[in-house]
């Protein structure tokens, strides 16, 4: 159950970043960049090589001599499409020396980033965090039908009585439960971690605590 949940929410995602049209820099973009360019183009001097750095938006846009290494608006002025898709091994990046390469669909994500203005974006986490209320109760639906809707994809109709009371029958509510007692190490069996799950409209969702036994000790 816990993997197919997984599967729901990686498809979920998955769908989400194919249907949406604006390229997302922080998701799609950043970590491209960050994996396959920055370890010569980024923050590090020791290891940046023509002393370009892709990391910063005015290091990317500047004048190089004539070229940039990103126009934004305009990809086949943007040296760094232009490496990315080059086939001589002197021009192309990342260099095969690096032994990383860009799958078809990162360029690609580069290419629509470059289209759409090139814009950078301060990392997540120097961001001020913006809480989004949900309805009481319903957090995790909530967030996952948002994404879901987004995306164009429509989850199954919600259970009714019959199938939650056949659900709760067969244990989907307490999917594990065990007591780990130290018994074998020092002969007190007080204690234990406890694993649950809670069932909502997208699935079960697992949840571990630690009771401990009413004496307290331990």
């Amino acid at each position: 159950m816990v993997v197919k949940i997984a599967w729901i929410v990686l498809l979920s995602t998955t769908l989400a970043y194919s249907v949406e049209d604006k390229v997302d820099f922080q998701r799609e973009v950043r970590p491209i960049l960050s994996d396959k360019c920055f370890f010569c183009h980024g923050t590090d001097p020791k290891t940046r090589e023509s002393d370009l750095r892709l990391d910063l938006p005015e290091e990317a846009y500047q004048d190089l001599g004539g070229y940039a290494a990103v126009v934004p608006g305009k990809v086949k002025e943007s040296e760094l499409y232009l490496k990315i898709i080059s086939k001589k091994k002197k021009e192309m990046m990342p260099p095969p020396k690096s032994h990383k390469t860009l799958s078809p669909g990162e360029i690609e994500i580069l290419k629509k980033w470059i289209e759409q203005g090139a814009e950078y974006e301060e990392h997540w986490s120097y961001q001020a965090l913006e809480k989004e209320e949900a309805p009481g109760g319903k957090e995790v639906d909530y967030f996952v039908n948002k994404r879901w809707d987004s995306a164009g994809v429509k989850g199954s109709a919600t259970a009714g009585k019959e199938i939650l009371i056949r659900r709760l029958k067969r244990g989907e509510i307490w999917l594990i439960v065990f007591w780990w007692t130290r018994s074998m190490a020092s002969g007190w069996p007080f204690g234990g971690w406890i694993w649950s799950g809670i069932p909502t409209r997208s699935g079960i969702i697992v949840t571990m605590g630690w009771r401990c036994h009413p004496t307290g000790i331990m």
